[in-house]
């Protein structure tokens, strides 16, 4: 990403000009989600930190009313985009780079619905919004997974590998994110609305594994064939951890809550009174589902820690040297990762497990602080954050356009009121003549009328005016 090229101008015109705030709303792209994905995720780390306090959830409390007004203020900022030029959307779809970042809205929107469950989990009232919000998260996952997945198979340019970046994944992650938010609410909800949902949120977390299976797998050759991305890209690598971070605390959660329903309710496939199983059976059951989950996320967990390995590397031995809105590739697929070694460690009462989901964490945290400070100084103040490929100069070319015509409508607007006027002092002279030689006779037939002299020289002044507005006009 770079920067856009803007007129010379002062950061308080820039912040006091409504033309600059319209540049900015232009340029304004759905990359931009990724702050609200990353600053939600410090939220859950805070609420699932292994060694928990109540100072760090008030402080996560913070940091989620934090993200609901950045959240809210991006979709107002992207919706007036598209309001002002369809054809943005159009362009959207139709570009690689920029169609992937469609999936940081609904991820960003899922982060919210999770703090509702996490801080407000004692009011029926508050599950029963995040109940509707889950199932709208889940309406806008399918769109962007699906419907934009299927945008870039039919619309888009042939992709080349060299091109292709962890980026790719975003358009898949919010599969896995969104089965991770329905984990979230199961413990919450009664039969049979919380068996609907975990069918949904398993169907959900198993697309979004075997598809980001497959990209990985693509991404692993893409860096294999063509070394690893150039440096404004490179903090991409760390995306791979998001589906794999995410997958493993959801298939987990899911997992925890099927085995106590089954403790619970004695649940079985066939039902029949008394049940067609012996408790033992179904507490047994209970007990294999709980350690499946732990076993799924284990594994998932060892994948993302390769990944990890190699993205850090791959930021050291290209280190970027500029701030751009793609470091927040950091903060939401290392967070995943941290926050699923945090469930599991507080499953398994693992020490070790426990200290190095700590130090994640913390690290997370570090990097988020990062950015937010050269998001908050390079984009919101200084604006040099906004860019949308293939735009650069568009709002000011379109702007001196604008101004060009507007200075040729109010010219020709002058020439004609000069004409109307050269139009009306001929008519009144005209009339001031016939009235003198009626009033006066013939022996002030050859006198000079000081009205026709005044009148002849406006008229000589205004043709001149009229004449130079004319040139420069045309030389405009």
């Amino acid at each position: 990403m770079g920067k856009v090229p803007s007129p010379s101008k002062s950061v308080l015109e820039v912040w006091t000009t409504g033309w600059h705030w319209r540049e900015r709303i232009i340029n304004f792209t759905p990359s931009w989600f990724t702050v609200t994905m990353g600053t939600g995720i410090i939220t859950q780390l805070l609420v699932n930190f292994p060694y928990p306090a109540q100072w760090l959830r008030n402080l996560g409390y913070c940091i989620w009313i934090l993200n609901i007004i950045l959240f809210s203020l991006f979709s107002v900022f992207l919706v007036t985009r598209y309001i002002w030029y369809p054809i943005l959307m159009k362009s959207t779809l139709e570009d690689f780079s920029q169609s992937n970042y469609l999936g940081a809205i609904p991820m960003g929107f899922d982060t919210i619905i999770v703090g509702l469950i996490s801080y407000y989990d004692h009011k029926p009232a508050a599950i029963w919004v995040a109940y509707v919000f889950f199932w709208i998260s889940t309406a806008m996952t399918m769109a962007v997974s699906l419907g934009a997945v299927f945008v870039m198979f039919t619309k888009q340019d042939n992709h080349k590998l060299e091109t292709i970046t962890g980026v790719w994944l975003l358009s898949f992650v919010p599969l896995i994110v969104n089965s991770a938010t329905g984990a979230n609410l199961l413990p919450y909800l009664n039969y049979p609305n919380n068996i609907a949902v975990l069918v949904v949120s398993f169907l959900m977390w198993s697309a979004g594994q075997c598809t980001s299976f497959m990209v990985l797998t693509i991404y692993f050759w893409r860096l294999m064939a063509c070394n690893v991305p150039a440096r404004d890209a490179i903090v991409s690598c760390f995306i791979p951890l998001g589906p794999l971070g995410q997958g493993s605390f959801s298939i987990q959660s899911q997992a925890v809550f099927l085995a106590n329903f089954l403790k619970k309710t004695n649940f079985a496939p066939t039902q029949s009174s008394p049940p067609p199983v012996p408790r033992e059976t179904i507490l047994a059951l209970a007990e294999a589902v709980h350690w499946m989950g732990i076993i799924a996320g284990l594994f998932l967990i060892g994948h993302a820690t390769f990944w990890l390995i190699e993205a850090f590397s791959s930021v050291i031995f290209r280190i970027p040297k500029k701030f751009n809105i793609g470091f927040w590739g950091f903060t939401f697929p290392f967070g995943t990762y941290a926050n699923a070694l945090s469930y599991i460690s507080k499953d398994l009462r693992n020490d070790g497990l426990k200290g190095w989901a700590a130090t994640c964490t913390v690290a997370v945290i570090l990097l988020w602080l990062l950015c937010a400070v050269g998001t908050v100084y390079k984009g919101f103040w200084k604006g040099e954050l906004f860019y949308a490929p293939g735009l650069e100069g568009w709002v000011f070319e379109e702007g001196a356009g604008s101004k060009n015509e507007g200075e040729q409508k109010t010219e020709g607007n002058h020439k004609n009121e000069a004409n109307q006027n050269n139009e009306a002092n001929h008519n009144n002279e005209a009339n001031h003549n016939n009235e003198a030689n009626h009033n006066n006779g013939p022996k002030h037939k050859n006198e000079d009328n000081p009205h026709q002299k005044k009148s002849a020289s406006r008229m000589q002044l205004e043709e001149m005016q009229s004449r130079k507005r004319t040139t420069n006009s045309a030389g405009t």
